[in-house]
């Protein structure tokens, strides 16, 4: 079981990949270069494609982080996992200030406590503190580029 966050406009995005998804360490990703697709199927004739999607930032990670997740608080008294989880149930179905603070502060509050929240690294294995790093970090990267004046995001978030 997994956390799938889709962030999706109306509006059109040119990507580039290879089509191989992999998991790895607790999340699932796109291989999206043709060396590190090679090097782990080769000989294999592989390919860049570019598509179109309206899909402007996408991102997976483990529910085994969820626990970790919902020890890291926001604002308004939400966790990371509410907004991460259960946006829709907090009354975020679009991108909108509020959510992006959220974000923000759950972003700086997962790299301040890392000590702390390491005790909730999964003790199967299977994700870990450096997982949802990564993702917060990706996200928050990709928030950066937001524009709420012209653009409608909704938030889809599904386990």
């Amino acid at each position: 079981m997994s956390l799938d966050l889709t962030i999706s406009t109306k509006k059109k995005y040119r990507k580039t990949g290879t089509g191989i998804w992999v998991r790895d360490g607790g999340m699932t990703r796109e291989i999206t270069s043709l060396e590190e697709a090679r090097s782990r199927f080769p000989g294999k004739d592989i390919k860049l494609n570019t598509y179109e999607t309206d899909e402007f930032w996408t991102g997976n990670m483990t529910h085994n982080l969820g626990k970790m997740a919902g020890h890291v608080n926001t604002t308004d008294g939400l966790t990371l996992y509410d907004l991460l989880w259960e946006p829709a149930e907090h009354g975020f179905s679009v991108v909108n200030q509020e959510w992006m603070e959220g974000i923000m502060l759950g972003y700086l509050e997962v790299r301040k406590r890392k000590e702390e929240l390491l005790k909730y690294n999964p003790p199967n294995g299977w994700g870990s503190y450096e997982v949802l790093l990564g993702f917060m970090s990706d996200l928050v990267r990709a928030l950066t580029q937001v524009d709420l004046e012209n653009e409608t995001y909704k938030i889809y978030s599904s386990v």
